[in-house]
């Protein structure tokens, strides 16, 4: 099939082929599919972006979703994932969640198995500081 002058190639993430012929999913739609099951666990503040996801986003015209990577090897394919954590729970426990959580998606939805799902903890939100004894929230008199 020849394409259409004007209509961008994007990088494929997934391909299966089957009896009624192939279908690929791109890996902004995996990024996607990463992020909504990142941020849906409990703990998890927000996402971080860094330079090479930043970089991306500046060569690519497609949207990319900050904190998620998709890195494919052959036909193996690894999910980097960059988050910021509310201050007081469990990373590890937190990390380990994500890691279900994304795996269980990319599953049920592309149809694939990622061989690493890698979880940095980038961040951690402290939240509105505590105040001190004897300290007024109140600084009318001032």
């Amino acid at each position: 099939m020849a394409q259409h002058k004007g209509a961008s190639e994007k990088k494929v993430g997934a391909v299966k082929t089957g009896d009624k012929g192939k279908v690929s999913i791109a890996d902004e739609v995996l990024s996607l599919i990463a992020y909504k099951a990142t941020v849906d666990v409990d703990g998890v503040v927000g996402m971080t972006g860094g330079l090479i996801t930043d970089l991306a986003a500046l060569v690519r015209k497609g949207e990319i979703p900050k904190g998620v990577r998709i890195v494919k090897k052959g036909d193996e394919v690894t999910v980097e994932i960059s988050v910021e954590v509310e201050y007081g729970k469990d990373m590890t426990n937190i990390a380990s969640e994500i890691q279900s959580s994304v795996g269980r998606a990319l599953k049920e939805m592309a149809g694939i198995e990622v061989a690493a799902i890698n979880v940095n903890v980038e961040g951690v939100h402290l939240g509105k500081a505590p105040e001190r004894r004897g300290e007024s929230t109140s600084r009318a008199d001032l």
